[in-house]
């Protein structure tokens, strides 16, 4: 028994490489781009037939038609904005206009603001907290619905390192990613005795598109070397077919999140402050 959360790289990837998985089918939300488009990639690779889900509709389409030249499988395309109301049940119609039963979802989309609360544009955080937390919620009740009549399912929600404290500058973010992470383990206490897993993925800061577009490229935790997409969506996928609860995309963000919980919060609340400040 691995006695962490973080799986090591490629174990059980590897051990699931050359299953056939024609059969089965990931849903994919924000999978245009950074680590979305890394878990379509890595699954189609391990033979499940891909649903990917985007709002750009160009930069979605290319993505998926790179994927087709060189996966075996099906790959699927849905444009849909998910940060409005009525939008889970929009996609969960069209999906099943295509007759497809979905296997595993994987809720990825979400993006952060930064700044002072009061002068980060309403609508804007409006839709960063539709798409961080109503969408993943709705999405995960539709097609925990399906799951429970199939007798088995996998759900991956996407939280953030970012989870574990109060994020001063990024108050909003921090506190869809809190909500994420709680929702989804007590989800997964609901469903023990099932077939049906959930798992949280708590990565740190990685070299996506997050960065530029919650606009904290120069903050202390972006302003250096970061690890790729492709490696910690790898690490994230092995912890799902093991079945972990939550899971981190290295030992070091997993102790972070250990000492967190054991900081004064007067302290941690002042060095996350710093942190986020640009």
């Amino acid at each position: 028994m691995i006695p962490f959360s973080y799986v090591i790289p490629g174990v059980l990837y590897n051990r699931y490489m050359h299953d056939t998985r024609s059969q089965q089918v990931v849903l994919i939300t924000g999978a245009s781009s950074g680590f979305g488009l890394a878990f379509a990639e890595q699954f189609a690779q391990l033979g499940y037939s891909v649903v990917m889900v985007a709002s750009d509709k160009q930069r979605l389409l290319s993505a998926a038609q790179s994927i087709r030249s060189t996966a075996s499988t099906r790959i699927y395309s849905i444009v849909q904005d998910l940060s409005t109301p009525g939008a889970a049940m929009l996609l969960y119609e069209k999906v099943a206009k295509e007759r497809l039963s979905i296997n595993v979802l994987v809720n990825n989309a979400g993006f952060g603001t930064s700044g002072e609360f009061i002068g980060i544009d309403y609508k804007r955080e409006e839709s960063e907290m539709y798409l961080n937390m109503v969408t993943l919620t709705l999405l995960t009740k539709l097609y925990l619905g399906d799951m429970k009549k199939m007798g088995n399912g996998k759900i991956l929600n996407v939280a953030s390192l970012a989870a574990f404290s109060p994020g001063p500058y990024m108050a909003v973010y921090y506190a869809t990613k809190a909500y994420v992470l709680h929702f989804s383990e007590a989800l997964g206490q609901e469903l023990k005795d099932t077939d049906i897993t959930v798992t949280t993925f708590c990565p740190g800061p990685t070299a996506t598109n997050f960065a530029k577009t919650a606009d904290v490229t120069k903050t202390g935790l972006f302003a250096k070397k970061l690890p790729t997409a492709d490696a910690s969506a790898r690490v994230a996928i092995d912890g799902l077919l093991a079945n972990r609860q939550v899971v981190y995309d290295n030992p070091k963000n997993h102790f972070i999140a250990l000492i967190i919980r054991l900081l004064p919060r007067k302290f941690l609340l002042q060095k996350v402050a710093q942190i986020n400040r640009r």
